[in-house]
């Protein structure tokens, strides 16, 4: 059967959405009931295994995929790639300064790209689901780190990230033009639509794409400060 070619917003997208939209706030009541240790653990190394596994497992198909030198294609450098370890990372050791990255980077890059994602394959095809499972785990994972109220966040945490941001970005930009690559699509937009194309044209929607940074970046402190840290309970 010839594979089904991804179509935004189309009956298979706003069901999957809507599938993880309810993943998600499984996951936060969770992290917001929990109040065992142990079962906490539990929860926090199964999301770490689960993302994990989905490292190892992308490793070993491009390692069979791909056996020339367009592997470098597929260099976990996008910003949600990032995000991920850094979400894997927070759910082992709970790294506070790591913690702020997966909070901004984690939900902030993955919403983005679950709303418009950059897919070529539609459902059932194993890109497909694939690319909103890696999406979805990495919010999950910093959902229930935030509802399980495990530390704080402060205002300068988004001033942190911002600059954080910046230098990654620039770095990107210097192995972009070394490799001819586009990652966090700094140099072009994608070939398959997605919400830049509503931020006009290269150069202009990299100006766009820092606004919605910033109020990206701020969304998420206050939402943390209006939700999570107002309802759910402190570590004991």
């Amino acid at each position: 059967m010839p594979a089904v070619r991804f179509v935004t917003f189309d009956t298979s997208h706003l069901s999957t959405m809507f599938f993880v939209v309810m993943l998600w706030i499984l996951f936060s009541w969770l992290g917001c009931r929990q109040k065992s240790i142990k079962t906490d653990k539990t929860i926090r190394w199964c999301l770490a295994a689960f993302l994990i596994s989905y490292d190892v497992a992308r490793a070993l198909f491009l390692i069979i995929q791909f056996t020339d030198t367009r592997i470098f294609l597929a260099l976990p450098l996008h910003l949600c790639d990032l995000a991920r370890f850094a979400v894997i990372i927070t759910l082992i050791w709970k790294n506070q300064k790591i913690w702020e990255i997966a909070w901004y980077w984690g939900i902030g890059g993955s919403l983005a790209a679950i709303i418009t994602p950059d897919l070529l394959f539609g459902f059932p095809h194993l890109f497909y689901i694939a690319f909103f499972f890696h999406h979805a785990g990495v919010v999950i994972g910093s959902l229930y780190m935030a509802f399980s109220c495990r530390f704080p966040l402060q205002f300068s945490s988004t001033w942190r990230v911002w600059i954080w941001t910046h230098i990654y970005a620039l770095f990107v930009f210097i192995v972009n033009l070394q490799m001819g690559t586009n990652f966090l699509y700094i140099m072009r937009k994608p070939d398959r639509p997605t919400m830049l194309d509503y931020m006009g044209p290269w150069p202009y929607y990299l100006l766009s794409m820092e606004a919605l940074l910033i109020l990206s970046l701020l969304a998420l402190y206050w939402f943390f400060k209006l939700v999570p840290q107002k309802y759910c309970r402190k570590p004991a």
